[in-house]
């Protein structure tokens, strides 16, 4: 009797909900009509060579085009509108994001009538299995190098001989190196071939030269965490131009650039502050929906190519921040750039610091400055105060 009555349940709940569909296209139908009717006759006026506004009939053709868009925009959390999407589309967009993302593209609701997790993208994204492992490369000035690499087990219920086999993989971390020290690397192959067909998380150069013709060949969408210190290059430009895209990616976590060099002659610095600013400052929505790392890191200062953030940007910053609701940024921030003491104290002086520490008018973060190095300042925005859930 209770089945029977657990089927009962579900119909009414099944004819409630296209009951309500069919209400909802009917009334969609109808402003359809409505508008297709005042075209045409528009389109019989021009036929019929009668008078028409033109500034006035085009500005209402744009107002159309924008209430029938090609792709219409989904207002729910849905798959149920991609079903025929693919098989191996689908297994390869999971297999691209992070397991966060993925967890949560497992709980989507598919459309299914019992609101069942079982649908076209959360069952997929439950069955992609991703190798994760790191990467170390020796570079000896040619396309052929020597690596290692080590898996990284994610979950301890997943058959580590399965997870090999997998048709999917990402680097978490890559180490490029130039002074091999590390110890023998077993295994050969074309650094083009590994940096471009592989998805790379963390990228990490020190003291490896003559790289920048190679680096561009990473996909800078994947990348979370960037970090190149003490490193020759020939040429300012690839590099230069990819360190922009790079800055450009809104899971950007850690961004590091110092002490590096370049031989040819600078005639200028490229300048990434505004897209530094505009990363930190412009993705606090984007962070409602993606869970990224804890703290945020962006340093760029000793470098002959690159202007070192300075005390612009930690003007900038400040004045977003104090004027922010609640301290607007929802993470823990550092940023490390180059400035002299007496510039640092003047900021102190201007927005009231106390000892090292500004607090928010909300009461809910503060602001740190002090001294990073000789002519270099860190600044530190932190949240005192964090929602139970983001």
């Amino acid at each position: 009797m209770a089945e029977e009555d657990q089927a009962r349940n579900d119909v009414y709940l099944v004819l409630e909900r296209l009951t309500s569909e069919e209400k909802r296209l009917e009334k969609e139908l109808e402003r359809v009509r409505k508008d297709l009717g005042h075209v045409e006759r528009l389109a019989n006026h021009f036929e019929n060579g009668k008078f028409i506004d033109p500034e006035r009939t085009r500005a209402k053709m744009k107002a159309m085009l924008a209430r029938y868009p090609t792709r219409p925009k989904e207002k729910s959390l849905s798959g149920a509108g991609m079903a025929m999407v693919p098989l191996a589309f689908r297994q390869s967009v999971c297999a691209t994001l992070g397991t966060s993302s993925r967890n949560m593209l497992q709980h989507i609701e598919d459309g299914t009538p019992m609101g069942k997790f079982d649908g076209p993208w959360s069952k997929v994204a439950y069955d992609t299995k991703v190798r994760y492992f790191n990467r170390r490369v020796f570079f000896e000035g040619k396309d052929e190098v020597s690596y290692s690499e080590e898996d990284i087990p994610c979950n301890h219920w997943d058959n580590p001989e399965e997870i090999k086999k997998s048709k999917y993989s990402t680097c978490y971390k890559l180490d490029l190196i130039t002074d091999n020290r590390g110890g023998a690397m077993g295994k050969k192959g074309d650094l083009p071939k590994l940096l471009r067909r592989t998805q790379i998380e963390c990228l990490k150069m020190s003291y490896a030269n003559y790289l920048e013709s190679y680096v561009p060949y990473i996909s800078p969408w994947y990348l979370t965490s960037v970090e190149i210190s003490d490193c020759k290059f020939k040429s300012a430009s690839p590099l230069s131009c990819w360190l922009k895209k790079v800055v450009g990616n809104k899971c950007l976590s850690k961004f590091m650039v110092s002490n590096n060099s370049v031989e040819e002659p600078v005639q200028m610095k490229y300048n990434l502050e505004d897209a530094v600013y505009n990363l930190l400052a412009k993705r606090d929505e984007f962070e409602l929906i993606v869970h990224s790392q804890e703290e945020s890191i962006f340093s760029m200062i000793r470098n002959n190519f690159i202007a070192d953030l300075d005390v612009s940007i930690l003007k900038r910053l400040l004045e977003y921040w104090t004027t922010s609701k609640e301290g607007s940024f929802r993470k823990r921030i550092r940023v490390i750039g180059s400035c002299d003491n007496e510039e640092v104290e003047e900021i102190k002086r201007h927005y009231k610091f106390g000892p090292d520490v500004l607090q928010h008018v909300s009461g809910q973060a503060e602001a740190r400055i002090s001294n990073h190095e000789r002519n270099a300042f860190m600044l530190l925005l932190e949240r005192t105060y964090r929602e139970g859930s983001y």
